[in-house]
């Protein structure tokens, strides 16, 4: 199936895409304008629910949230991915590290956006050995992608650096029987996205002056686009919505869930894995 090949973790990992960066160009402005707002969702937001475990109980519980969709008490969307359309020039991009952690159980954070050059710092604080694999989906995510890395993570391993390069969608996911473990990660050929955070708001700063389409990319609730003008010095109150008809699974699947009422099932013993080092998947 062309997994790729598995890595264990004695020495820090460095992954690379191929290069498909647009020509982006870093300006100094001035006096920059930003735009702020809410992600809502309209309609009626589905009952929160979860992923039921039925191997390594004793690290991972009897059932974890399904953070798919996770919607605030006001009605407002955490996890959705907010973007400039094909903007070509502006503020320079970052050059950071950002963090994934595996944690009971669980990709945290479960979306996350890079901008092209940027790395990944992946690693673990469970006390049991987990696997994962990245595919690069494309800007369209198309399954079932390119095998970008099989990454072996046992207890206490070193923390491993990827580096993304190749604007799209990069699906992480579990192996080993803990196929709820998903994590969702867009790169951009520039500087302008970001995810909505805890309260379901998003904010995009330093933005030249201009006529610009913002778009909102949810996994499950699809995609929404609204035109926005920034004026130079100004702060632009943007809500964008997302209808709750649009729900759907996401392109790579979902494993089954129930709903957090629903009696988890009996818990089974923790299996131990003792998987042999650079070894094939």
């Amino acid at each position: 199936m062309g997994l790729g090949p598995r890595v264990g973790m004695a020495a820090l990992l460095l992954v690379a895409t191929p290069c498909m960066m647009a020509a982006y160009t870093s300006v100094t402005t001035r006096w920059p304008g930003h735009v702020k707002g809410a992600i809502k969702l309209v309609g009626t937001p589905p009952s929160p629910s979860a992923f039921l475990v039925g191997v390594d109980n004793a690290a991972c519980g009897s059932s974890v949230p399904d953070d798919s969709l996770v919607i605030t008490k006001s009605g407002q969307v955490q996890g959705a991915v907010v973007y400039v359309e094909e903007i070509s020039q502006g503020k320079e991009p970052p050059r950071r590290t950002a963090n994934l952690e595996v944690r009971k159980c669980q990709l945290q954070p479960h979306v996350m956006t890079l901008t092209s050059g940027e790395e990944l710092s992946l690693g673990t604080s469970d006390a049991i050995f987990h696997n994962l694999r990245g595919s690069y989906l494309g800007p369209d995510a198309v399954m079932p992608g390119r095998s970008l890395f099989n990454l072996a993570l046992p207890p206490g391993s070193q923390r491993a650096r990827i580096k993304f390069r190749e604007p799209g969608i990069t699906l992480i996911t579990g192996q080993l029987g803990h196929d709820w473990m998903r994590a969702v990660i867009r790169v951009f050929d520039h500087p302008y996205h970001t995810v909505s955070g805890g309260e379901g708001t998003y904010e995009l700063r330093d933005l030249p002056a201009g006529t610009y389409r913002i778009h909102v990319w949810h996994e499950r609730l699809g995609e929404a686009v609204r035109e926005v003008t920034v004026r130079a010095g100004y702060v632009e109150r943007v809500d964008l919505e997302l209808p709750v008809e649009g729900l759907r699974n996401p392109p790579w699947g979902m494993p089954a869930a129930a709903p957090v009422e629903a009696t988890p099932v009996s818990p089974t013993p923790a299996k131990a894995v003792t998987p042999a080092p650079n070894t094939p998947a």
